[in-house]
């Protein structure tokens, strides 16, 4: 009888597992577009939450396509994150913006069954508003550099300057 070495067995072992077809979980796809036009958003996050943490993400492919997989079965929240001009919102169109409570106050919750897909978890993103301006001097009018603006918005948040172009409708307080 021949011997073969334990690396012969390993790459056998190996090989044979690479070849079958393993279910691991279930998985959440849908896709996301710009609420004006219907148009998919290439490079957006998409985040899959359970009791307020992250479990896991992806981003958005060319056509504003994407698929969470390997999830076990259970119970998720799916939202948008960080898109910056972009409103994020949680599954089923609600406001991402800010969220103090858990679950997050009118967000739909995502069921995954083991070895299936969930699809049509899908989001339309609306545009920001913006507020712009200049910072100057009362006695003169001329601009002051380096000053930093903060906005305190309607639901507590607060935006730092290079935010404050994603703002949702509602009444804003600036600070400079």
């Amino acid at each position: 009888m021949r011997k073969y070495p334990l690396v012969f067995w390993a790459a056998i072992s190996l090989a044979m597992l690479f070849q079958c077809d393993f279910a691991f979980g279930g998985s959440i796809s849908g896709r996301v577009t710009r609420d004006l036009d219907g148009i998919g958003i290439p490079g957006i996050e998409v985040e899959v939450l359970s009791n307020g943490y992250w479990v896991d993400g992806t981003f958005t492919d060319s056509s504003g396509d994407y698929v969470v997989q390997g999830l076990p079965a259970g119970s998720y929240y799916v939202r948008t994150f960080g898109n910056g001009f972009l409103i994020d919102e949680f599954y089923d169109n609600i406001v991402a913006n800010s969220w103090t409570t858990w679950p997050p106050g009118g967000a739909v919750p995502v069921s995954v069954a083991e070895s299936n897909e969930t699809a049509g978890i899908n989001f339309s993103l609306a545009l920001g508003g913006s507020i712009s301006g200049k910072v100057s001097r009362d006695s003169s009018g001329a601009g002051i550099q380096g000053v930093e603006e903060r906005v305190d918005g309607f639901l507590g948040e607060i935006f730092p300057g290079r935010l404050s172009s994603r703002l949702l409708p509602g009444r804003h307080l600036e600070h400079s």
